[in-house]
């Protein structure tokens, strides 16, 4: 194995040749996994090896619950759970502005390949894919829902919230205080946050838009939707049990390490909450501000 210094790495970046030899090396570390697993499987289809059950894909948003529901899937043993696995992508997307989707839409559907190689060959595999990755990287959500169906995901689970005021507020307060997640031992403690009105019935327009066209894109396949108010918010281990039911494997029960950073209503938590009253007054949204 060739090993270069630090400075000769820094060169190297620098250059179109490293990225050339990059893309060369991770397309032959592609190849032996294809080989090896069409030997393996006799010449059938390599997409999914014969002895995996099935490759899962979860859709949701951020602040929707799936972390807690992620730790109880990672935890079973019939399920190789991998997780948000676009997040280096969407860093460096974001970071560089990188806007031609076609190539962010490439790259991530390169990834997703290899991950499910690399993967243990039994059981499910599954990971998670959020509206958040797809709009930094602008790809389309048929796009990529055509893409993974190619690659041979035969699962879905869609898990929204349906008060995505709520999930705003959430965010904001993870913003303010760079806490994501709470252990059970943990102490709950009132943040407050100042809601922006200026652009928020879009906002709420563009997240019903966005899991209503999932679900059309997806009303042919095997489905699972679960919704953070019903399977998730009050006991988790209900969203875990529909999917275990879902997959038809076995419930194994695991303890819930995690509870909720904001249980607070809203009106306790937005500061200007009189103001998006008004905003809300008489939308298809208004429900959210007490629900």
């Amino acid at each position: 194995m060739i090993t270069l210094k630090g400075w000769q790495q820094q060169i190297l970046r620098k250059t179109n040749t490293y990225w050339l030899l990059r893309r060369i090396y991770r397309g032959i570390q592609l190849l032996f996994w294809q080989t090896r697993l069409i030997i393996k499987n006799k010449g059938r289809d390599a997409a999914i090896p014969a002895i995996r059950q099935g490759n899962i894909a979860m859709f949701h948003t951020l602040r929707s619950g799936s972390t807690v529901l992620s730790d109880l899937l990672k935890q079973h043993p019939k399920i190789f759970w991998d997780g948000e696995i676009n997040a280096a992508y969407t860093v460096k997307w974001l970071n560089k502005q990188v806007a031609n989707g076609t190539h962010n839409l490439a790259e991530a559907i390169r990834r997703l390949q290899k991950r499910m190689f690399y993967v243990p060959e039994n059981g499910f595999y599954g990971f998670e894919i959020t509206s958040f990755d797809l709009w930094i990287g602008r790809i389309t959500l048929s796009d990529y829902v055509e893409h993974i169906h190619n690659l041979g995901i035969d699962y879905f689970i869609i898990l929204k919230r349906k008060n995505f005021l709520k999930k705003k507020v959430s965010m904001l307060i993870t913003k303010k205080t760079g806490q994501t997640h709470l252990l059970s031992s943990e102490e709950v403690r009132l943040t407050q946050i100042a809601l922006d009105t200026k652009n928020l019935l879009k906002s709420l327009q563009q997240h019903h838009d966005y899991f209503s066209t999932l679900e059309e894109l997806l009303k042919n396949s095997r489905v699972l939707l679960l919704t953070y108010e019903d399977d998730i918010s009050h006991d988790p281990l209900l969203g875990y049990r529909r999917v275990c039911n879902f997959l038809d494997i076995e419930y194994v029960e695991f303890p819930i390490q995690r509870k909720k950073t904001n249980p607070y209503g809203l009106s306790q938590v937005i500061l200007n909450f009189e103001e998006v009253k008004h905003t809300l007054s008489g939308t298809p949204f208004e429900w959210m501000l007490y629900d």
